[in-house]
């Protein structure tokens, strides 16, 4: 584990504070998550996760499926694939349904992603105005992209793994005046990491 005890309890607070958890398939895929807020003295509310699927892919042995009985849970997904029959995508999203899931069609972009302002669209048509994007780096890369962000936070921890995977990708910069400006809102030491929260300078 990168993060410290304290940095992964900042996480987990920042998590209360929302109204939804966003992140996109491969973080699922890869990590498992559970995308719940567990703090000490408990959460007053379980955010809504939501889940950018555009394939359908979500695992019934994940654990994102095996609790969307306990927290309230939401897939957004594109529409069937050339390549497979609108029958086999149409009973995985039933099936996730059956789990207690809620599933909402978007159209995909050229990239063959979502379109990102429906599902903007979407969770502004559900009152959701405070969503805390963990990622992954696709993710979070669409989100700067696209301007849909008000707040960046960082946490570094004192730990090198040498190239790794990018936070965040090609954001479509060629030159600095180009560059996305950002603000210090506050910047912590929580145990051995340090936390940098920004916001973005709007011009």
């Amino acid at each position: 584990m990168i993060s410290s005890p304290e940095s992964l309890e900042l996480t987990h607070q920042i998590r209360g504070e929302n109204q939804a958890i966003l992140v996109g398939i491969g973080t699922v895929l890869q990590d498992n998550p559970r995308l719940n807020c567990r703090i000490p003295g408990g959460c007053p509310q379980q955010p809504l996760r939501i889940i950018l699927d555009s394939s359908l892919r979500l695992p019934q042995s994940s654990i994102i499926v095996q609790t969307a009985g306990d927290q309230p849970t939401l897939v957004m997904h594109g529409p069937p694939g050339s390549a497979e029959t609108k029958g086999s995508f149409h009973a995985r999203r039933d099936t996730l349904r059956q789990s207690g899931i809620l599933t909402h069609e978007i159209s995909r972009n050229q990239n063959g992603g979502l379109v990102l302002d429906q599902v903007m669209a979407k969770l502004q048509s559900m009152g959701i105005i405070s969503v805390f994007v963990e990622g992954g780096s696709a993710v979070l890369t669409s989100f700067i992209r696209s301007g849909y962000y008000d707040l960046l936070t960082i946490m570094i921890a004192p730990v090198l793994i040498g190239t790794g995977i990018e936070a965040i990708a090609d954001l479509g910069i060629l030159y600095l005046t180009q560059a996305r400006k950002l603000e210090t809102v506050w910047m912590k030491s929580f145990g051995i990491d340090m936390v940098w929260r920004l916001r973005p300078i709007l011009s």
